[in-house]
């Protein structure tokens, strides 16, 4: 995992949009808002993913993981999980849907690139790499409490998902087994489909709550306080006061042994005349094929693919910011140093001109331009290198210690938040300008490692050459 060793060259968060500098700003040009990226079709998606034996995910003979052998067995506790056991320690287990949204992508995590797939890697003690279908939900691959270091846990854990991303590009034939969602929102009659959490599990708040586990062994209702028959099996029912479970067999699974011979319904309900009445309706499906529809191939997404509502760059900014009000940088015609601020003002388009071009000649396409908050951000996945730029029409006051003089102009050099440095440069009377660089180096330590170095070295470079732009 990358150190969070904060080496930064940064211009500090100030306050500048909504300034007030007495000057009526110029009206500016009129933008066409640039419409959000469209998401896959969810019924695909779960199509696809329902003609996929999660077990063939994590066969240790095409992953070739380090401690993982061939011919272990697979537990499999839900239709679309399954964990395979290493050597000696530890196992990996992989979930067919997860949920995965815009946020939970930067948070803390490492973009991959897994042959022709978008991965995400988390390392927190633990690993946990995701490979996104859809804008809100991933296919999951995790370790599960092996007693070794990081690295190879997670050596381990990229191994199989790289393995398995040729299986995700067209899903096999047929009709695939029915997802939990699906069932229950028909059962219940809804006239839309429950928004899955999983394929095998289902909650649709305050009506029911549908789980679909595997049984190794026949499910037994002797326990259960209560049994009714349901499509001519006995199902066990616990009532309480609040609401009612009914557990039974649904029949035989097919999967070859070891793996589980039974297929279960657990399912919840206010009472348990509903629960019934939702069992009986839920087998009746169960036995009949999943409708046919569209199927999303492949199932991942490629790297320069949309993977994410938000146009553009915009799919960087901080979870926190609703995208809606960031949209992509379009071109804007540069101003001279005096008239920064009021332009800014009326279209802060122009923070990203003065400094597209020095950006572009040190760090290519890597930094995306973008226009939120009335600030100019150059951002890549993960948060790791941004650069903000904003403007103000506030009086410039160096600190004398903190004085500098940048491409000519008056500046002053502080330290801002989260660490970072604060560079503000005195345009004139009423504009002045400041710009944030953020950079994780990848060690802790004062030394940076050559590659960080180089990055470093293009930072120091890039405040004179953005206030040049100015002169």
């Amino acid at each position: 995992m990358r150190a969070l060793a904060r080496i930064v060259v940064v211009m500090a968060l100030l306050v500048v949009g909504g300034c007030s500098t007495g000057d009526e700003s110029p009206p500016g040009p009129k933008r066409s808002a640039v419409p959000p990226n469209p998401d896959r079709d969810l019924g695909a998606v779960l199509a696809a993913l329902s003609r996929i034996d999660p077990c063939t995910l994590i066969d240790p003979a095409r992953a070739k993981a380090p401690g993982y052998v061939v011919g272990k067995s697979f537990l499999q506790p839900f239709p679309s999980t399954c964990v395979v056991h290493g050597d000696r320690v530890g196992s990996v287990q992989v979930d067919l849907l997860t949920s995965f949204d815009g946020g939970e992508r930067w948070r803390g995590r490492e973009r991959l690139i897994l042959g022709k797939a978008v991965g995400y890697l988390l390392q927190n003690g633990k690993c946990e790499l995701v490979v996104p279908v859809s804008f809100r939900h991933a296919i999951k691959f995790e370790d599960r409490g092996q007693e070794l270091p990081t690295k190879v846990k997670c050596g381990q854990v990229r191994a199989f998902a790289a393995a398995a991303v040729p299986l995700l590009e067209k899903p096999g034939r047929g009709l695939g087994r029915w997802d939990a969602c699906s069932l229950l929102g028909r059962a219940l009659g809804l006239e839309y489909m429950p928004w899955p959490q999983a394929l095998d599990s289902c909650d649709v708040v305050g009506k029911a709550k549908l789980r679909l586990p595997y049984g190794v062994v026949a499910f037994d209702p002797k326990d259960y306080p209560e049994r009714v028959t349901v499509a001519g099996r006995t199902a066990g029912l616990k009532p309480s006061s609040v609401e009612c479970v009914l557990t039974m067999d649904h029949g035989p699974t097919g999967l070859p042994r070891p793996r589980p011979a039974y297929q279960q319904i657990v399912l919840t309900a206010p009472t348990c005349p509903e629960a019934t009445k939702l069992a009986t309706a839920v087998t009746g499906l169960l036995r009949s094929p999943r409708p046919a529809s569209q199927v999303q191939s492949p199932l991942y997404f490629r790297p320069n693919e949309p993977e994410q509502a938000a146009p553009g760059g915009c799919a960087f900014v901080e979870f926190r910011v609703d995208f809606k009000l960031c949209e992509p940088y379009t071109s804007a015609e540069k101003p001279k140093a005096a008239e920064l601020n009021a332009k800014a003002q009326a279209d802060p388009h122009v923070l990203c001109a003065i400094a597209v071009e020095p950006v572009r000649e040190r760090f290519g396409e890597r930094l995306k331009p973008v226009v939120s908050d009335h600030r100019c951000h150059f951002l890549e996945g993960g948060d790791r290198l941004k650069v903000v730029i904003s403007s103000s029409g506030d009086a410039f006051h160096a600190d004398p210690q903190r004085a500098l003089t940048i491409a000519g102009h008056p500046a002053e050099q502080s330290r801002g938040y989260g660490d970072s440095h604060v560079f503000r440069i005195s345009l004139g009377a009423k504009s002045q300008l400041t710009i944030e660089y953020d950079f994780f180096t990848t060690k802790e330590g004062p030394t940076p490692a050559p590659e960080d170095a180089a990055v470093l070295a293009k930072l120091e470079s890039l405040i004179p050459a953005i206030v040049q732009q100015l002169n």
